[in-house]
């Protein structure tokens, strides 16, 4: 069943708010976002209306005890770049949390790194970046920013040639 026909059934939308909803969507691509950041329903009870229908658990990344050996099976970079977070390791599974159940590639791609099963759940708190593993003063401070180092102009470069080349002789028989 399709989510529009699900927020209507259970009536958390009327037909004219799923309409400026869809209007919405187009922005965002989702539609479910679309609902929740226009107000006409919370991101809980969408959530929970997604999980219910698909037989899929809603967890909050931010409520969430994880062990440390957990943490450490997916690096930090897929964890952000994808929004997933690793939640728990059940013998040859592994239970996340992810914004998008559907994209198969990113379950692929934790699947591939860690070499367990994954199981998907919806993250409830899709705004917020899960947690940090470490929490650091440096953290906190601005980045220096990066200077390329001082070198040559683009006048001063010599152009290179393969010495394998065979050198241009000149000719004076004219």
């Amino acid at each position: 069943m399709r989510l529009d026909d699900l927020l209507l059934e259970n009536k958390l939308l009327t037909g004219e708010q799923l309409s400026e909803a869809r209007a919405a969507a187009l922005a965002t691509g989702r539609l479910d976002v679309a609902v929740v950041e226009l107000g006409y329903a919370s991101e809980s009870d969408v959530l929970k209306l997604l999980g219910d229908s698909m037989g899929m658990d809603v967890v909050s990344v931010q409520e969430a005890e994880v062990a440390d050996d957990v943490l450490k099976l997916i690096p930090p970079r897929t964890v952000f770049r994808q929004q997933v977070f690793p939640l728990e390791r059940v013998n040859g599974s592994l239970k996340v949390a992810v914004n998008n159940p559907f994209d198969l590639a990113t379950l692929d791609e934790i699947s591939d790194q860690t070499g367990l099963h994954v199981e998907p759940v919806w993250r409830r708190d899709w705004k917020s970046p899960p947690p940090s593993r470490t929490t650091s003063a440096s953290a906190a401070k601005p980045s220096a920013r990066w200077r390329p180092k001082p070198g040559p102009s683009k006048k001063c470069r010599r152009r290179s040639t393969p010495t394998n080349w065979p050198k241009k002789r000149r000719s004076s028989s004219w």
